[in-house]
């Protein structure tokens, strides 16, 4: 069975020409530019906010083993597959790179609405079966990845716009910002940066640190969206923990009875 994956394709989706189509259609129903929350999605979860200081705290830390992770990947090694089923090395790179750059024009989009989105339900339209175009947004993926003359330019590439995004930071306030159709307080946006990057440095298969502010945040959003919490860490590993409920890997029959009545529950991205 292939593994299902998560913001793999959460920004190629949101862009791709199909999407856009869907997109302009659901702004007719919409008001100030933001849309409701579609039926499927009415699913209660508890609320997950995340004050700024900690989503950037834990983003800045990401950036930095970004970039030591991106130092040990030659222009061979990113052609070499990744965690995402179907993706390069390279595809992530090009992926991150783009979805930091709508990052990056978002913070200039404030506005006076409340958040209809947290932390945690974020990531609800892109539970498993929510639908999506992966395999238009593997090709996307593909063709925008072969225009680089060597692999070696989009890691460059990236690590500008990473520059770019620590500096944005730096600056960033509380507030609250339009992103992708929805709007989100700018500590709860972090957030899911913050566990976007996490998990996509898992999937350039280098070694990392698993007490990282993210992959905490990760932990904790998949607990929430879970409706559970997960057990001991001595139980299930916490790399196995988020391969699991971010739907990289399938968990073992030890590890689901380990987890016990929350595995029926994960994968929570899909």
């Amino acid at each position: 069975m292939q593994a299902r994956m998560p913001g793999c394709y959460r920004w190629i989706v949101r862009t791709s020409p199909i999407r856009h189509m869907r997109q302009m259609s659901d702004m007719r129903t919409t008001i100030d530019g933001v849309r409701p929350m579609a039926k499927r999605y009415r699913a209660a979860v508890r609320a997950m906010n995340v004050t700024l200081e900690r989503s950037r705290t834990a983003l800045l830390a990401e950036i930095g083993e970004w970039r030591r992770a991106l130092a040990t990947v030659n222009d061979t090694g990113l052609l070499e597959p990744s965690g995402c089923p179907g993706w390069a090395r390279l595809e992530v790179v090009v992926h991150v790179r783009a979805g930091l750059q709508e990052l990056l024009a978002c913070f200039t989009a404030g506005t006076a609405l409340a958040p209809d989105r947290d932390a945690a339900t974020y990531w609800l339209e892109f539970a498993p079966g929510g639908g999506g175009g992966t395999v238009e947004g593997t090709m996307w993926l593909r063709r925008t990845s072969s225009a680089y003359a060597r692999p070696s330019g989009a890691v460059r590439h990236l690590a500008d716009v990473l520059d770019q995004t620590e500096h944005a930071l730096g600056g960033l306030q509380d507030a609250t910002v339009r992103f992708q159709g929805h709007v989100l307080s700018t500590g709860d946006l972090i957030a899911t940066w913050a566990v976007e990057l996490h998990l996509h440095r898992l999937d350039l298969l280098v070694p990392y640190a698993e007490a990282s502010d993210a992959a905490m945040l990760a932990r904790e959003t998949i607990e929430v969206l879970a409706d559970g919490s997960a057990p001991a860490a001595n139980l299930v590993a916490a790399e196995r923990f988020l391969l699991i409920g971010s739907g990289r890997v399938e968990p073992t029959a030890d590890e689901r009875q380990a987890l016990g009545g929350i595995a029926a529950r994960l994968p929570v991205f899909g």
